[in-house]
Formats: structure tokens, sequence, C-alpha cells
């Protein structure tokens, strides 16, 4: 049976069958390996696999990636665990295009997703297992899902609906119970969205980042509470403090009423463009900027004539981020306005080119109810640590609704979500010189982090804590050791938390 798997030219397996799966793991068992499956390479790969690791055999589902419609008039559909939510341009396969992608195939037959992430390269089942999650408080992917179907250490094939009193293990699983081969989801009927982009001063902003009586101003969580979806990119940087704003809703008659007004009885598709109308250069002349203005203030070993102009180079954003009130002619004052369908304009990050603009960053999930304390305190550390504190990079926030998955970081409370971002071209660690202060700041706040992203230090202190952030933790480790008895899916780098 092994013989007949394909394998990429990184000697990764290429199951296209569940028999073949189950004859890897038998493999793993039976030379005593670790297995670790391969999504799209969107977490941090230390999570996922490990190369030097000669104990790992390494499984790619990207060839296991088929989708099936099941009931039309439930619109259910049953999808392959490889499956990307849309063309994945990073596939190191190569088996990946817009044709295979489960949100296209969805809008062809007139159906949907309630929620996407800000892109869709990532494999459904990656997408799920690391508790990933779109900018809404309204919707929710988890909702969707009515069975999963995955084969654990022992080569026995699971098949689990929501009545199962496991099933809300097994979604936000990391891959530890074992692998998931196949999602049921419960679609709903197509949409298109309508939105704006609007960038502010602080002081202008439409939501207050303290909690002063006097500014009646919504907070932050009232005002993601507000909107149906919604992402800012905070820019907190002194002399820059700007706030870029992206908000849309479902099109509503009304809408598509005014749309054709305009638009002479059609309605045209009007993209939503982060990086302008040249994005490539865009991109590439940020980077170029990230990486100059980053060295300037983290690498100690940056030529002194650098650190001497960090504050300069700072400001520079200014030339790239311009509040609307401060633009010229007759586009001062007005936002970016953008409409389109569900699939293409939920994704708001898909301009951004992972090899040109690699980001990395630690993603911490608070509950809704402390969010505007933690705003507060994130805008005072700012204010007074300097560079060092904010980086030249932006903090994205946005909200994420309450799942009863037990790994989820929004497991049972709504949460907003802060990301710590990083350009990977900068010369220095952040985890030791940049994640660590937004780590200590917001423990008080009972943080939950993106699973996927970085975790704070790997610390009896850090693995106590994060293991008291989820009642279910030890529901999950009791079935984790009854599916996976011989360790098999338990990697190095989770074992420090799960063993």
């Amino acid at each position: 049976m092994l013989n007949l798997i394909t394998r990429d030219r990184f000697g990764f397996f290429l199951p296209e069958s569940e028999e073949q799966i189950i004859a890897i793991i038998a493999l793993a068992r039976k030379t005593n390996r670790r297995l670790r499956v391969m999504g799209s390479l969107h977490s941090i790969p230390e999570s996922v696999l490990n190369l030097a690791d000669s104990r790992e055999v390494h499984l790619s589902l990207d060839f296991f990636n088929r989708m099936e419609i099941c009931d039309v008039q439930e619109r259910l559909i049953r999808v392959q665990a490889g499956c990307r939510l849309d063309f994945d341009p990073y596939s190191l396969s190569g088996n990946s295009s817009h044709t295979h992608g489960l949100t296209g195939f969805l809008d062809s037959v007139g159906w949907a997703l309630p929620d996407l992430g800000g892109i869709t390269h990532q494999s459904i089942a990656g997408y799920l297992a690391t508790g990933s999650a779109g900018g809404t408080l309204r919707h929710s992917l988890y909702e969707c899902i009515k069975r999963v179907r995955f084969v654990d250490g022992k080569g026995i094939i699971h098949e689990l609906t929501e009545e199962d009193p496991l099933f809300h293990g097994a979604l936000v699983s990391l891959g530890l119970w074992g692998i998931i081969t196949e999602l049921t989801i419960k679609c709903i009927a197509r949409y298109d969205v309508i939105g704006k982009e609007s960038v502010f001063r602080i002081s202008e902003s439409p939501m207050k980042f303290k909690m002063t009586k006097s500014d009646d101003r919504p907070a932050v969580s009232a005002f993601l509470q507000s909107k149906e979806y919604a992402r800012m990119m905070w820019w907190p940087q002194q002399n820059v403090e700007k706030l870029v704003v992206w908000e849309a809703s479902r099109m509503t008659p009304l809408d598509r009423e005014r749309l054709q007004h305009f638009g002479r009885n059609q309605i045209k598709e009007k993209r939503y463009r982060q990086m302008g109308t040249l994005p490539k250069i865009a991109t590439y002349i940020a980077g170029k900027y990230l990486t100059l203005s980053g060295n300037a203030i983290f690498n100690l070993r940056a030529a002194k004539f650098l650190q001497s102009r960090r504050e300069s180079l700072i400001h520079l954003l200014n030339l790239f981020i311009v509040a609307d009130s401060e633009k010229k002619g007759n586009s001062k004052g007005i936002p970016q306005f953008f409409n389109d369908s569900w699939h293409h304009g939920l994704p708001m990050d898909y301009e951004m080119d992972d090899e040109i603009f690699p980001t990395k960053f630690t993603e911490l999930w608070v509950p809704v109810r402390l969010a505007d304390a933690a705003m507060a305190d994130l805008s005072k550390h700012f204010e007074s640590g300097g560079a060092s504190a904010t980086g030249s990079y932006c903090c994205e926030i946005y909200a994420a609704k309450a799942t009863n998955d037990w790994l989820s970081p929004s497991y049972r409370t709504d949460a907003v979500r802060f990301d710590f971002f990083w350009f990977e071209k900068i010369n220095a660690d952040p985890n030791q010189v940049f994640f660590p202060q937004f780590w200590s700041l917001l423990k008080k706040y009972s943080f939950r982090p993106h699973w996927g992203k970085y975790l704070p230090p790997r610390t009896h202190e850090w693995r106590s804590y994060l293991q008291g952030r989820y009642p279910k933790w030890k529901a999950f480790q009791a079935a984790r050791r009854k599916f996976d008895p011989d360790n098999i899916f338990l990697s190095d780098y989770w074992a420090f938390y799960f063993s």
C-alpha cells in the first residue's frame, strides 16, 4: 500500500484515500515515529512539523480535497480535509486552483459560508483545527459544521455529529486526536457584501481608546458589536496615531437599489484595495520600509546612523497611512467604498503576498467584557513605551463569536482579538524583544492565544496559565490519550503542553 502512495519532492506522503492514511498511520506506529500533517503552513512552522526530526513522518492532504453535495435542500456538503478555502498560491504540491477551492465552488451553486478570515489559502481542516475565525460577533463557521470524520492513532475511523459529547473537542484539536479526513458543512444562501474602509486620526476616530467619562464616543467593544463585520488596524506610533477601520455588512435589497441607481441599473463589483492600484509595488516598498525602520528600533547591531534616525523613519508612516481628513482635492474626507461577492469581499487581506511581505505575530483573544480595559492599558503602554513598545508596524483588532469548541480561544465567550505584527525580515527575534511585553500586559485580562501563532515562553508558569484558561482541558486530554495512546501525533512542540 505504501508503495502506491504519491510523495512530493520533499518526501511528504500525499494520500488520496482514507485507506492510504490508515496505512501511513500504521507505518508510524510500527516504526515508533511521530506523524504530522501539513496544511497550507499558515501557522508557525514549528507547530506543524519539524523537518530536522528524523522521527517524524510527514503527510500532506493536498490531494485529499474533493467536495460532494449531499443534500441540496439543506445545503449540506461533504468536504475532504485538504480542500483549500480558495486558491493557495503557496501549495508545495501545486495541486491548488480556484476550481478546487471550497468558496468558489459554493458561490457557483448559490451557496456561501457565514464568515471568512482575512485570507483564504488555508485548508478547511487546518483553519478549524487551530481555532481560526473572521471578524464578526454575529456569525461563525463553527456553527455550520455538522459532522467531523477523523482517523485516530490506532487507525480507527470515527465520525462525530453535534449530538456526540466529544464533537466539540474534535474540531479545534490541533491534529492531536487524529487526522481529520472529512467535514460535513451546512451552508447558507449566497450573499454579497458592501462596506467601506476609513482612515482616522486617533483623536477623530469613531470609538474611544481610553475609559474617560468625558469622551462620549462608544468604546471599541461596542463599536465591534454594532458592525456585522469589522477589522481595525491601529498604528499607535507617536506622531502617527492613525486607525484604519474596515467594516462591511451583507447587502440588503435597499443597498442593491442604491447601487443600481448609481450604476444605471447595473451593479458592478468594486473590489476592496488594501494596497492601492499597484499592490505588488506597494507591498514591496512597504516591506523595505518595515525592514529598515524595524532594524533601527530592534537590531542592536544596526548602524548608528540608522538608530539615530529611527524616530524620523517612524514618522514616514504618515506617507503610507493618510487620514481621510488629510487627503487632498475631491477625495478629502471620503473613505474607500467597496461591494463584492462574499468570498471575495470578506477576505480583506487577499492582496498580501506572504513571500514579499512575510509577517509574524502573536494573536491574543480577550473576553469582550474585558476588551475596553485592555485597550486602555495598551494605549497607555504605547504612549509611555515609545518605539520599542509600538514598533513600526500595526496592531490588528477584530472580534470573534463565542463557540462551544473546547480549545477554541473563544470558548463560550465573545472575544476581541489583538494581533501584534512583526515584519519577518527584521534582524531580531520578536519572541525576545517584542511579543513578551504584550503577553505580560494582557495576562490579567485572561487572554487565550491563537494556537497557530506565537505562544508565550515554554515555561511551567505559562503552561499552567494556558491550561487554566480552558475549562475542558482535562476532558480534551483524556480523549487525546484514548484516541492516540502511542502519542504518534504528539510532536515535541505540542508535548510540552499536552504530554
